[in-house]
This record gives C-alpha cells, structure tokens and sequence, in this order.
C-alpha cells in the first residue's frame, strides 16, 4: 500500500524545456491573421496600432464570402505546401 502513495518528483532544467519548445512546430496563420497581416503594411504611421486593428477586423466582418474565398485559398495553399515540407 506504501507504494502506491508514493509522490515522485521529477525535475527539468532549462534545457529541457527550451528542447521542448523548439520542437513545437507553430500553426499556420488563419484567414484573418493573413488578412490583417497584410492590412498591417499599408498601417498610417499616425493611426494607433489598435485603433487600425479594430477597422481592420470591422472590414473583415463586412466582406462577402466571396471576397473572404481568396484568402481562405492562400491560407489553405500555404496549409499543403506546410504539410509537404515536414514530410
């Protein structure tokens, strides 16, 4: 009965946890996250970073499926090309 109470401790260092972080491979950016990404270039310098952001996902909300497809098409290209590499 001992044996099952037992508490085992098991240390990391640093190193680990860096090793482990490298090897986490990071998702590909959304629809949205492209299209803001690339809003953010044309971004006026007097314009507030989260003021420009809002108007950015408020254009997103007000576009058509259509005019949304576009981007869902880079998206979902860059999504296989990912795919192909990490083969």
């Amino acid at each position: 009965m001992n044996e099952m109470n037992e508490l085992q401790i098991i240390f990391y260092t640093s190193q680990d946890y860096h090793d482990s972080k490298k090897q986490h491979r990071k998702r590909e950016p959304n629809m949205f996250v492209s299209f803001r990404k690339e809003k953010m270039k044309k971004r006026p310098a007097n314009v507030p970073i989260a003021d420009y952001i809002k108007d950015v996902s408020r254009i997103w909300k007000g576009m058509s499926e259509l005019e949304k497809s576009d981007w869902q098409r880079k998206y979902l290209n860059n999504r296989e090309k990912r795919k192909l590499t990490d083969l």
